[in-house]
């Protein structure tokens, strides 16, 4: 199993620090920082995906256990397409990755909140292939969700900042 957590030094909070059990949580093992502040998610021992909300920086996705993780620059804000970078500076407002979630080891869902002025929209993108690509699948302008939670492929709920669920 994996674990997150974080340190403080004199007040200053630390980037999530990864930890690993191989005996059931007798023991916890530091495995990395993989330089992110909102979340990690393994979809097996060895494959997981880190975010951070701030969209400078991409995706990151672990083959390894989690000893390294790589950005994932392809997936953007709209799909799997043009490297993420592109799309800053467009005129989009403020954009975030809100949360990730994955079912099982090939299906899993990002979901993208956008800010510009004081109008919220949101999007979700799809993946079917364990991440290798992704497709829009949600839009809404119906305010900022927070985070996604889903039962299992085809049934899940959406959070948003107050605690309400769709």
């Amino acid at each position: 199993g994996f674990a997150v957590g974080r340190s403080t030094d004199g007040g200053v909070i630390a980037q999530i620090r990864l930890y690993r059990t191989r005996n059931g949580g007798a023991t916890w093992q530091f495995v990395s920082e993989p330089g992110v502040d909102t979340k990690i998610h393994f979809t097996t021992s060895l494959h997981g995906w880190a975010m951070d909300q701030n969209t400078q920086f991409p995706i990151l996705e672990s083959r390894d256990g989690g000893v390294t993780f790589i950005p994932r620059e392809d997936i953007t804000t709209e799909g799997t397409a043009l490297p993420l970078k592109s799309q800053l500076g467009k005129g989009i407002g403020q954009v975030e990755f809100s949360d990730l979630f994955f079912v099982d080891d090939q299906v899993g869902w990002i979901y993208i909140s956008r800010k510009q002025n004081l109008f919220f929209s949101s999007r979700m993108l799809r993946t079917e292939d364990g991440g290798a690509t992704w497709q829009e699948i949600y839009e809404t302008n119906n305010g900022a969700h927070r985070e996604i939670y889903f039962l299992d492929r085809r049934n899940g709920y959406l959070f948003d900042e107050f605690g309400r669920i769709e």
